[in-house]
């Protein structure tokens, strides 16, 4: 169905060449890299749009703003490409019209300068504006030809409960899904609104409406009456509206629309043409229950391709990993590709498949992260960076508590995407040398490094001697209570059986206690320093 798209000076997306997998794909970024503009993209080139787009100055990407060059040739265009799987290949689609220049399969839309106005352009007055009103769309297949709509190799369906349309467009999405080729199923569709109108017509209330209006009409034009409309090229959905337990669809909540909508959008083996469903967070208004469900669902249907941009941990992990493409876009507005399928170990793939509920795409959209042992590790170093000045975020740092059988799988996941990593944990009975091993094997890498303390075997007993001077501010911030000589031990013992509690009693409390010096040494560590 669908092999790739390329994008050129689209809104937010200066350049971008994603390829897509045959049975599906999950899209990840961090907002503003271009996941809705690509679907939005995908619309637009093939005339699929549910609501009109009006291509104006603002749907070219900012670089394009000012003209610099007035000459007709170096004025911008907006190009979009998209690229068919090898299996579909009519001799109308294959050609080398494309950016590529080489022999593939597909369909190119263009908004350009339309030539017939050269004359009119070039009399202007000169301006530094993209003369849109002289532009116009152009489609073609790759072969050159025109492109016609009715031919596409697959049927495209977009669910995004997210969008402001989402909610009003039911009636048109009905009548998109009922869309077919089949003559059969053209003869059923209007022998039933024959029928309808037949109905209709005989009621005795529409019988006497038709009268008065015949009455008073007579003079001017006689036969004036109302019935339903079967010439229309609208009239599905001006005629049918679907319902849920009785309820019209709109009325109906917009998680039970989206999961209404994806499913009737996936189709059956038996159709005609292949669906390709763009599913945008399909996370927005479920419950993880309801998302679950849901999940399940797409995993076990095979018959459509399937295209999900997604925020959500649980639908990444949900859908594998290794149909994952991660987005990052550069100042430029060129955005790239990531695919996580080089390194990872198939077993990893499937622990974070099993282990939903772990946050991987903080992990894989982060530029730094911090992988801490439990909660007592996380509130330790969110109270290091209040104390600094610093938000948790700083420069793009995530911090993420892992439990130790965890670790292997995330700096996995890390050393494929080659992000800098501090491990922050116990160092119980091992030494740097032996957690080197465990983690990284016999060779060291230069962007994940483990920090322990030397002298001490756990973090309570850490922070216990390096605030031994400040012992009964200590003691009475992690007890909030004052116990009188307080020692070492006792506290330790309190801080061991009370992990999370004294964390956060530490977040909030005086700020002049300190911060044991491996804590310190990872954070100036992915500092640079």
């Amino acid at each position: 169905m669908i092999n790739s798209i390329i994008i050129k000076n689209y809104k937010g997306i200066k350049e971008l060449n994603l390829a897509f997998n045959d049975s599906r794909t999950v899209i990840v970024g961090n907002n503003g890299v271009g996941k809705s503009t690509i679907i939005e993209a995908l619309q637009l080139a093939l005339g699929d749009n549910e609501y009109k787009t009006d291509l104006n100055q603002f749907s070219f990407h900012k670089s394009c703003w000012t003209i610099s060059d007035r000459r007709i040739s170096n004025l911008p265009k907006i190009e979009i490409e998209i690229y068919f799987s090898s299996d579909v290949d009519m001799p109308d689609f294959r050609g080398k019209n494309n950016i590529l220049l080489d022999e593939f399969s597909g369909m190119r839309f263009s908004f350009e300068f339309d030539e017939a106005y050269e004359e009119t352009y070039s009399k202007e007055s000169a301006h530094n504006f993209i003369p849109c009103e002289y532009y116009h769309i152009v489609r073609t297949w790759f072969s050159g030809q025109p492109y016609k709509r009715k031919l596409l190799p697959f049927r495209l369906f977009v669910i995004d409960s997210s969008n402001t349309f989402f909610n009003s467009r039911p009636r048109q999405f009905m009548s998109h899904l009922l869309e077919d080729d089949t003559d059969d199923f053209k003869a059923q569709m209007l022998s039933c609104l024959a029928g309808m109108r037949a109905i209709f017509e005989g009621n005795i209330n529409v019988k006497s409406l038709n009268d008065i209006l015949t009455n008073r009409a007579q003079e001017i034009k006689k036969g004036l009456s109302v019935s339903i409309d079967l010439t229309s090229k609208n009239s599905y959905s001006s005629i049918l509206t679907p319902f849920v337990d009785g309820v019209p669809f709109e009325n109906a909540g917009l998680g039970e629309q989206c999961i209404v909508k994806t499913l009737l959008s996936l189709g059956t083996p038996e159709d005609i043409k292949p669906r390709v469903l763009f599913i945008e967070e399909p996370e927005t208004h479920l419950s993880h229950t309801m998302m679950y469900h849901l999940m399940n669902l797409l995993n076990k249907r095979d018959n459509a391709q399937l295209v999900i941009t997604t925020h959500s941990s649980f639908v990444a992990n949900r859908m594998d990993l290794s149909n994952i493409a991660v987005l990052h876009k550069d100042e430029y507005g060129i955005v790239k590709s990531k695919r996580l399928i080089m390194d990872l170990e198939k077993d990893d793939y499937k622990y974070f498949f099993k282990s939903t509920d772990y946050a991987t795409l903080r992990l894989i959209l982060c530029k730094a992260a911090i992988l801490v042992e439990g909660p007592t590790d996380e509130m330790v170093c969110h109270y290091y960076m209040r104390k600094i000045g610093r938000e948790v975020f700083h420069n793009g740092i995530e911090l993420m508590a892992v439990d130790g059988v965890s670790f292997k799988h995330f700096i996995a996941l890390a050393k494929d995407l080659k992000i800098k990593v501090a491990i922050i944990r116990d160092r119980d009975k091992g030494t740097i040398e032996d957690y080197n091993r465990l983690y990284f094997g016999e060779e060291p890498l230069e962007d994940m490094k483990v920090f322990l303390d030397k002298d001490q075997p756990s973090i309570e007993q850490s922070f216990v001697y390096i605030n031994e001077k400040e012992l009964q501010k200590l003691s009475d911030t992690v007890r909030c209570k004052k116990i009188k000589d307080d020692t070492p031990e006792k506290l330790i013992e309190f801080m061991v059986n009370n992990k999370t509690e004294w964390a956060y009693r530490l977040l909030e409390g005086d700020e002049s206690l300190d911060v044991p010096q491996h804590i310190k040494d990872a954070f100036n560590w992915l500092d640079g320093k």
